[in-house]
Order: structure tokens, then sequence, then C-alpha cells
């Protein structure tokens, strides 16, 4: 089985010094805490954020990037909703038992990134630029909801795709869909929600360019 989470979680803190670097360090309209706590990253806080403009007081932010697909230009993001490392196999998207208000999703690219090879980004300067959404974890599960799936429906999918070996399992809508990584030590099963969704319901949206 492969385990890319050295390496995921590498490029992790790449993605998050550009995000600070060239979005929240100088905006007026943010005050954030980054936090490097991993019992509190476990239950799913990776910063405290607060906005008057944007009506935020200390939300906390579970912090998202598509780091797979650096190389791409995706048009989706997955939501987690089993995976076995998890107690009780839980996926954080319907694990009510974490403390995640918001999830900042972010689609980095990276000209310097190849389909399984991202050795040569090493500093923030590496990346292109950075699309992001900040959207509510409510109105993710509210927008699922709609779609017919309640959170233990989402879980008897996951568990049913893992137990038959079922890679993609498709919906009633182009909107969202289901993937098994069977090949991953973890072997997630995702929802597959597309990134004109997010970007419908997000708080705040848009790309994150380097500058001066």
């Amino acid at each position: 089985m492969i385990s890319k989470r050295k390496e995921d979680s590498r490029l992790e803190t790449v993605i998050n010094d550009f995000v600070d670097k060239y979005y929240f360090k100088d905006n007026k309209d943010f005050s954030v805490t980054w936090v490097d706590d991993e019992s509190q990253q476990i239950n799913g806080i990776d910063m405290y954020l607060t906005s008057e403009k944007y009506g935020l007081d200390n939300v906390v932010v579970d912090v998202k990037a598509a780091v797979k697909y650096m190389y791409m230009n995706l048009k989706t993001f997955i939501m987690e909703l089993s995976s076995v490392n998890n107690p009780g196999k839980l996926g954080w998207f319907i694990n009510d038992g974490l403390a995640t208000e918001y999830y900042l999703l972010l689609w980095p690219f990276s000209d310097k990134a190849k389909k399984d090879d991202t050795s040569e980004i090493k500093t923030p300067e590496d990346i292109n630029y950075v699309d992001f959404c900040l959207v509510k974890k409510s109105d993710v599960r509210k927008f699922v909801d709609g779609l017919g799936y309640t959170k233990d429906m989402l879980f008897e999918i996951a568990n049913d795709m893992r137990d038959h070996g079922e890679t993609k399992r498709s919906t009633h809508t182009w909107d969202m869909s289901f993937s098994y990584s069977a090949w991953l030590k973890e072997k997630p099963v995702n929802a597959v929600i597309k990134k004109y969704i997010y970007e419908r319901m997000a708080l705040i949206k848009g790309r994150i360019e380097k500058h001066e």
C-alpha cells in the first residue's frame, strides 16, 4: 500500500506559507492565527480566522489543499467520507466531533509539478498561484443533504464501496460523485464535488498570485 502522508504534509506547509505570505500577511481585512499543535490539527483546527468585513469572529478553519494535483487545473475537490486510519473509519467531512466550522479549500498550481513528482516544489516561490474558497462546513453538508444523502447514507456508501472494491460511483447529478482510492494506505472513500459548487457557496473566493 502507498502512503504519501509525509510528502503531502511537506507540500501543505509550503502551500500554507504561500497563502500566508501573499494573501493574509498584509491583508488588513483579516486577523489570522495558524495552529501548529498536532492534537488541534487532528481535531480539525488549522487556523483561527477573524474578519469584521466578512463577519468572522475567531472561527475555526480546517485548511485543505489539493496537493496531488498541483500539475493541473483541477475542477473538483473531495470531502472525506471514510478512512481506515480514522477512529471508526469516519471521514472528516461527516465527523461531527471535530471542531471545524469552515474549510479553506486550496487549488495550488505549479509548473514545476509533475503527475507523480512534486520534489521540485521546495518553497512558496515554486508555486505559480493558488485558487481558494472559504466555505462553511454546514453549507457543504446542506448541499449534500439536498442531493438526498444524509450523513448515515454517506458512511454506508463508503463502507459498501470499500467492501466491494468499487472505485467510482455516480449520483443523479454531475455536481457530485464518489471515489475509492484502494491503492492508498488510508483506503479513503470521498465525495467528489465540482469546484463551481464551492465557488457558489463561498464566503470568500479568488486567486492568490505572487507579488512584490
